[in-house]
């Protein structure tokens, strides 16, 4: 449930209570509130608003892949859940059918993303073409990626950040990685300036999961402040970190 900039899930029951001012959501300025049912799921009901009713619910498709945060400009929360899924496909699909864009017209949009949220489900991982994607030029603007939801996967080793991942993503600045992620790839965030400092000195670490055992080389060349979440670090190079 997707209502007002807050997502929730259903626990315990399956009758959603609205509020009186919830509409449909249509895409970007259109309505505030998308309801997604898993075919998987009980089936769910609504009242509380005489603009949303039970036939505005949808079934799990590319519609609700893509969803913009309200209140932040060219900020995505995007979510990978089908096998052919990848992310330079559900943006597509979301800019040409949701916002009715030009193929043109949604790489100018996409090239303008400064900050995605990935979540992956249903067995499905942010793979390598995924990584190369947000590397490229195609997504010229990424300045803060969250993966803390995402399982990844180099080619067939699951919980692993492939090497050059994101390697010489200078417009990238934060970066929070995945809950669940074992090993990190050699040069997989070279040339990458994460963790900073503000001009009221307040830090933005680069936070390291506990869950990680392995750092390759050079992975974070150009990070600067970093903090390690576990007890136990990690086995890292003498060069990943060359700062």
């Amino acid at each position: 449930v997707y209502n007002l900039n807050v997502i929730q899930g259903i626990v315990g029951g399956s009758a959603i209570v609205l509020p009186d001012d919830s509409t449909p959501y249509l895409g970007s300025n259109r309505g505030n509130t998308l309801i997604v049912n898993s075919p998987y799921a009980t089936e769910v009901t609504v009242s509380g608003s005489t603009h949303f009713t039970s036939s505005d619910i949808s079934s799990s498709t590319s519609q609700a892949d893509v969803v913009p945060i309200d209140g932040e400009p060219n900020a995505y929360i995007v979510y990978i859940r089908a096998a052919n899924a990848t992310l330079e496909s559900l943006l597509h699909t979301y800019f040409e059918d949701m916002e009715h864009e030009t193929t043109t017209e949604a790489n100018t949009s996409i090239a303008s993303i400064t900050k995605l949220i990935i979540y992956t489900s249903n067995a499905q991982y942010l793979e390598n073409v995924d990584f190369d994607y947000m590397k490229s030029g195609n997504m010229s603007s990424l300045a803060y990626l969250d993966l803390s939801s995402a399982k990844v996967i180099d080619n067939t080793t699951v919980n692993k950040i492939p090497a050059n991942a994101m390697q010489g993503k200078t417009t990238l600045k934060t970066l929070i990685l995945p809950n669940t992620v074992s090993e990190i790839g050699d040069y997989a965030f070279d040339g990458v300036p994460l963790g900073a400092i503000s001009s009221s000195y307040a830090f933005s670490f680069l936070n390291i999961p506990s869950s990680v055992t392995k750092i390759g080389d050079y992975a974070f060349s150009s990070a600067k402040y970093v903090e390690f979440d576990g007890y136990i670090p990690p086995e890292i190079k003498d060069n990943t970190f060359t700062f």
